[in-house]
C-alpha cells in the first residue's frame, strides 16, 4: 500500500479523521478552547490548505453533510420547549429582539462590504442565530432558572427558527425562482404543507413507534435518523434547505425524547463522538491560515464580530429593561446570545453551497466562532459572579438531590421504571440509580441470587446507555419489603420507584402485600408506577391531589418531583383537587417549581374525579395520584380504592407517596405549627360505653361541662362527625373541629381497653380530639391536624405508657402552616 499525499485509502482516512476527534478533547482543555474550534482547527492542519493529509473530496463531503444534518437535528431536539411555554413573553420579546437588531446591523454593514442583497440576507441569518454554550456556566453559578436565562433559552427557539426560515428564503431565490407574487405564494405553500406535515404526523408516527419498541432503544435510534433524513429530503422537495427539514424534525420529536433518556444519550453519544466531528473537520479544510490573516479576511472578521457584540448585546439589555430585571441579567443574557456556533457554521455552509459567498466568508465566521464565545464566557462568568453576589446569599437549588432505588422483580418491567428515574435525576447529578433485586432466603437461593444478577445485568447495560451512574443491588431476605427498607436506609435513598402490575394480592389491600408495606413503613418519597407504554411517549399528565394533602410532611417535595417529570415530558399537568382551594394548591406547586404553573380544577367527590378520568383520559395518557398514607391528614378510605379504579382505565398510572421525613426536620421558624398534648390532656383509662360518652369524658379534661364551649365542641366532634371522623391508623379515631367560644386551640388523646365499636364495624382503642378556636385560620388548624395525625401515626397501637407524661412527650410535635 503506497501512502501519497492526499490519503485516499479509506482506512487510512479514516485513521487521521478519528485520530483528529480523539485529540481534540485533550487539546482543549489544555488550551481552554471549545472542543468544536479546535476539531476546526484540527481540520485546518490536515486539510489542503495546512499539511495536505486529507482532501476535501466526495467521501469527506458526504459524512460532513450528514454531520451537518444531524447538528441541526440535535438542536432541534435539545431545544427547551417547556421552558419557552413557562417563559413566553419573556422568550418572544428577547428572542424577537436578539433576532432583528443583529439582522439590521447586517443590512447596515454587509452592503458596504461588497455583498449582493442575497449574501447580505445569508449574513444577517448567520449573525442572527446563537449558540447556548456559556450555558453550563450560568447553571454552575445557580442561576438556570433565574428570568433572564429561562427568556434567554426560550428565546433561543425563536432565534434559530426565523434564521432558518430566512434561510430558506434566500436559498429558493437562489436557486433562480423569479421574485413575484406567485413566488412567495408558492414558497409559502409548499413551506406551510410541509411544516404541517412534519409537526403533526412525525409525532403520532414516533409516538406509535415508541410504544411498539419498548425495550429496543436501538430501533428507536434507527428511527429517529430515518426522520431526520426523510424529513431533510421533504424539505428540499418542497424548495427549502435539507437543514431545515432536519431541524423541524428534531422540535416534531423534541417532546419524545425527554433530555435525560436513553435515546437521547445515544443521539447525543454518536453525535458527539462521529457525526458533528465530521462536520467540523470538514469546514477546517475550508479554512485557509494565510487567507485568514489577511487584511481582507480580518476586515471581514471584525465587521460580523461587532454586529455580533453589539446586535446580540443590545438586545439582551433592551430586553432586560423592558423585563424589568437587574442590569447584572442583562449581561448574563447578552454573554449567552453572543456565542455562535451551530447554526451559525450551518448557515455559512449552506451559503458557501450555493455560491453565495467564498472561502473568505468561512474563514472570517471561523475567527468570530472564536472571539464570540470568549466574549460570551465571560460576559456570563462576571456578569453571574455579580448577580449572585448582589442578591447577598447563596441561589437557592434548582432541587432536591435524588438517590433512587428501583426494586425489580420482572425484567419486562425494568427499563420503563428505569426511564422514571432518568427523567426524575437532576441534569448534572453524580448520584448513582440503585437497581435492586431481593431474592427469598429458601432452598433455592443461590439459584435464584443467579437469576437475579441477569435481571441487574440489564438494568446496568439500560444505565449505561443512558449515561447514567449505577450501583446494582442484591439482597437475601424472607421479607421482599423488609429487604427493600434495608436497602433504603443503608443507601439514604430519597425516593423508591417500584412496579405495579394493576392487581392486588388480597381484598383489603391498596397494591399488593409487599407493596403496601414498603408505602405504609418507608420514610422516603415512594413511587408505585403502572406503566402501560413509554413513559415518554404520555401526552398528557392529569395530577389528582386529595383534600389537605398540602398540609402533609414532604408535600412540596413531591409537587417539585411531579413538575419535574412533567416538565421533562414537555407536557402541562391539569390537576384535579377534591374538595381543595385550587387556588392554594396552584401556589404550593408554583412554589416547589419555581414559578412553574400547573392548571388545577376543583372537583366535588372521589366518584367526580373518575368520571373525569373515564371522560378524557386516554391510553396515551398518564394520571399520578398524590397519596396518603395511613395516619395523615389526607388519607381517606376513598383513596385506598382509588389505584384499582383507575387501573381499571388503561392508562399509565403512577401514585406518589410524599416523603415523611420533612415534618421531624421542620424547624422552629415563623408560621411553625406547634401542638402539645399536656398530660392533663391525656387519658390512659378513658371510660364510657359508646362514642358519645367517651368523647365527653376527654373533652372534660380541657372544657368544663355544661358550658357553652363544652356543648358545641360535643355537638361537632361526637354527634355530627364521629360516624365520618377518619380512622387514622388501625385502632384510632381521630375528631376535630372549630368551635365558638373556644379562647385556644387544644388536643386531647384517650387510651381505652377493650375498644369501641366504631360503624365501619373497626375497634377504636385511642381516641384523639383537636378543638380550634372558630375564628382560627383553617390553615393553621389542618397544619396542626397534620402534626397531630402524624404523631399518632408513629405509635403503633398497642404502645402501652408507664404514665400521661411519658404519653404527652410521644404526641406533641411541631409542623409548618
Amino acid at each position: 500500500m503506497t501512502l501519497e499525499l492526499p490519503f485516499t485509502n479509506p482506512v487510512v482516512v479514516m485513521g487521521v479523521a478519528i485520530a483528529s476527534f480523539l485529540l481534540a478533547p485533550f487539546i482543549s482543555r489544555r488550551l481552554n478552547l471549545p472542543t468544536l474550534v479546535v476539531v476546526i482547527a484540527l481540520g485546518a492542519i490536515v486539510g489542503p490548505n495546512g499539511l495536505g493529509l486529507l482532501a476535501r473530496g466526495e467521501t469527506m463531503v458526504l459524512l460532513g453533510t450528514v454531520g451537518l444534518l444531524y447538528l441541526m437535528f440535535v438542536a432541534g431536539l435539545e431545544l427547551d420547549l417547556r421552558g419557552f411555554a413557562r417563559q413566553r413573553a419573556g422568550a418572544v420579546l428577547f428572542g424577537s429582539l436578539s433576532f432583528a437588531l443583529p439582522l439590521a446591523l447586517a443590512l447596515l454593514v454587509a452592503p458596504r462590504l461588497g455583498f449582493g442583497w442575497a449574501a447580505t440576507l445569508l449574513i444577517g441569518a448567520i449573525v442572527a442565530s446563537h449558540t447556548l454554550l456559556a450555558y453550563p456556566i450560568a447553571a454552575r453559578l445557580g442561576l438556570a432558572r433565574s428570568p433572564g436565562v429561562t427568556a434567554t433559552v426560550g428565546g433561543t427557539l425563536l432565534t434559530d427558527t426565523l434564521s432558518l426560515g430566512l434561510l430558506a428564503v434566500v436559498g429558493a431565490i437562489a436557486g433562480g425562482a423569479e421574485v413575484g407574487p406567485s413566488f412567495w405564494l408558492r414558497l409559502v405553500a409548499s413551506l406551510g404543507a410541509y411544516a404541517l406535515a412534519v409537526t403533526l404526523l412525525l409525532p403520532r408516527l414516533g409516538r406509535w413507534f415508541f410504544r411498539n419498541t419498548d425495550a429496543e432503544a436501538a430501533i428507536r435510534y434507527v428511527f429517529l435518523l430515518a426522520a431526520m433524513f426523510v424529513s431533510a429530503a421533504l424539505a428540499e422537495a418542497a424548495g427549502a434547505q435539507p437543514i431545515i427539514g432536519a431541524f423541524l424534525a428534531g422540535l416534531a420529536l423534541n417532546r419524545l425524547t425527554p433530555e435525560q433518556s436513553t435515546v437521547m444519550a445515544r443521539v447525543r453519544f454518536v453525535g458527539d463522538a462521529v457525526f458533528i466531528p465530521f462536520f467540523l473537520l470538514t469546514v477546517g479544510m475550508l479554512v485557509d491560515v494565510r487567507v485568514l490573516l489577511s487584511a481582507e479576511v480580518a476586515l471581514l472578521g471584525t465587521a460580523l464580530t461587532l454586529v455580533v457584540v453589539v446586535g446580540k448585546g443590545g438586545a439582551a439589555l433592551l430586553a432586560q429593561r423592558l423585563m424589568g430585571l437587574d442590569r447584572r441579567e442583562g449581561v448574563v443574557m447578552a454573554g449567552l446570545s453572543i456565542p455562535q456556533a451551530a447554526a451559525t457554521l450551518a448557515v455559512t455552509f449552506v451559503g458557501l453551497e450555493l455560491g453565495l459567498f467564498g472561502t473568505e466568508v468561512v474563514n472570517a465566521v471561523i475567527g468570530l466562532i472564536l472571539v464570540s464565545v470568549l466574549v460570551g464566557a465571560t460576559l456570563v462568568e462576571r456578569g453571574g459572579r455579580a448577580l449572585v453576589l448582589a442578591r447577598r446569599a447563596a441561589p437557592a437549588p434548582d432541587a432536591r438531590v435524588h438517590r433512587m432505588l428501583i426494586p425489580l422483580a420482572n425484567p419486562d418491567t425494568a427499563e420503563r421504571l428505569l426511564e422514571v428515574a432518568f427523567l426524575l435525576r437532576e441534569r448534572d447529578s453524580n448520584e448513582a440509580v440503585y437497581p435492586l433485586v431481593v431474592v427469598p432466603d429458601d432452598a433455592s437461593v443461590e439459584t435464584k441470587v443467579a437469576a437475579a444478577e441477569r435481571v441487574l445485568a440489564h438494568a446496568v447495560v439500560v444505565a449505561a446507555e443512558a449515561e447514567v451512574p449505577v450501583a446494582a443491588l442484591t439482597r437475601v431476605a424472607t421479607n421482599p419489603a423488609s429487604g427493600i427498607l434495608a436497602a433504603a436506609r443503608e443507601r439514604r435513598i430519597t425516593d423508591v420507584i417500584i412496579g405495579w402490575t394493576g392487581d392486588s394480592s388480597a381484598r383489603s389491600a391498596v397494591f399488593g402485600g409487599v407493596i403496601d408495606q414498603v408505602i405504609e413503613h418507608a420514610q422516603e418519597q415512594v413511587l408505585v408506577c403502572r406503566l402501560v407504554y413509554p413513559i415518554a411517549t404520555s401526552r398528557r399528565v392529569f395530577v389528582v391531589l386529595p383534600p389537605g394533602i398540602d398540609y402533609g410532611p414532604g408535600f412540596h417535595e413531591a409537587a417539585g418531583t411531579l413538575m419535574q417529570l412533567a416538565s421533562q415530558l414537555g407536557v402541562a399537568p391539569t390537576g384535579l383537587a377534591v374538595r381543595s382551594d385550587a387556588e392554594r394548591l396552584r401556589r404550593s406547586f408554583a412554589q416547589a417549581a419555581d414559578g412553574a404553573q400547573i392548571a388545577i380544577e376543583t372537583v366535588a367527590s372521589w366518584r367526580a374525579v373518575v368520571e373525569r378520568l373515564q371522560a378524557d383520559a386516554r391510553p396515551e395518557d398518564l394520571v399520578a395520584v398524590v397519596g396518603a398514607r395511613r395516619g395523615t391528614v389526607a388519607w381517606s378510605p376513598a383513596l385506598d380504592r382509588l389505584p384499582a379504579m383507575l387501573a381499571a382505565l388503561g392508562t399509565s398510572f403512577l401514585a406518589l407517596y410524599p416523603s415523611e421525613r420533612s415534618l421531624r426536620a421542620t424547624p422552629h421558624a415563623p408560621g411553625a405549627v406547634t401542638v402539645r398534648v399536656p398530660a392533663e390532656h391525656v387519658m390512659l383509662d378513658l371510660r364510657g360505653h359508646d362514642f358519645d360518652t367517651a368523647i365527653a369524658t376527654l373533652l372534660a379534661c380541657s372544657l368544663p361541662p355544661g358550658t357553652r364551649p363544652f356543648d358545641n365542641a360535643l355537638r361537632a366532634l361526637a354527634r355530627d362527625d364521629v360516624g365520618y371522623a377518619a380512622e387514622v391508623v388501625p385502632g384510632t379515631l381521630l375528631a376535630h373541629a372549630r368551635v365558638r367560644g373556644v379562647a385556644e386551640r387544644v388536643a386531647l388523646v384517650g387510651f381505652r381497653k377493650p375498644g369501641l365499636q366504631h360503624p365501619s364495624g373497626a375497634v377504636v382503642e385511642r381516641i384523639a380530639l383537636l378543638v380550634s378556636p372558630a375564628d382560627d385560620e383553617v390553615a393553621s388548624h389542618v397544619a396542626a391536624l397534620a402534626v397531630l395525625a402524624q404523631r399518632l401515626h408513629e405509635i403503633p397501637p398497642d404502645t402501652t405508657f408507664a404514665d400521661r407524661d411519658a404519653a404527652s412527650a410521644a404526641l406533641s410535635g411541631v409542623g409548618t402552616r
